[in-house]
């Protein structure tokens, strides 16, 4: 308990914590951020740039998460930006480091894939490795996709309008 008390007593003492320089300097680099907003810090990663080069799509993409969206989360950003984006189909792709095999990117990922699912997104993940080592093939997979996808959203659409005439 004494041996407690005194490595509790040193904590306090050598808390840089205590310094206002040292928590003025941690304010100032965490301002704008919370633990749970995600992504598009606006560095993007030769993966990515290489991507979109080959498919022609827009980076960094901002997808806006309106209130009655985030009221069914926990702490959700008022933003999410992703790595490329087809807006016409809604598209994500999402080109993943090293770090998003881990138990918090894992859930953060999931979390941000449900909510862009809510607004109607669809999100495609490929490894920074996958897209390095096999370019074509990975462009030529999500093309693929969003080429489903938009045959499938115009359908739906068209079945939609053709519904509604035919009750008119």
């Amino acid at each position: 308990a004494e041996q407690r008390r005194q490595s509790s007593e040193r904590m306090r003492l050598y808390n840089p914590m205590r310094h206002r320089e040292t928590v003025e300097k941690m304010r100032r680099s965490k301002t704008g951020q919370t633990f749970l907003s995600r992504g598009g810090n606006g560095k993007t990663t030769e993966p990515q740039r290489r991507l979109a080069q080959a498919m022609g799509l827009q980076m960094e993409f901002p997808i806006g998460i309106p209130g009655e969206i985030r009221r069914r989360f926990v702490s959700p950003p008022k933003c999410y930006k992703v790595d490329l984006a087809d807006p016409l189909t809604r598209v994500a792709v999402e080109v993943d480091g090293l770090s998003h095999r881990t138990k918090l990117w894992r859930f953060l990922d999931r979390r941000k894939e449900e909510i862009l699912a809510v607004l109607g997104w669809s999100v495609l993940r490929f490894s920074n490795q996958e897209v390095m080592a096999n370019l074509a093939q990975v462009a030529a997979e999500a093309r693929s996709f969003i080429t489903l996808r938009s045959q499938t959203t115009t359908t739906t659409s068209l079945a939609a309008s053709s519904s509604q005439i035919a009750t008119a």
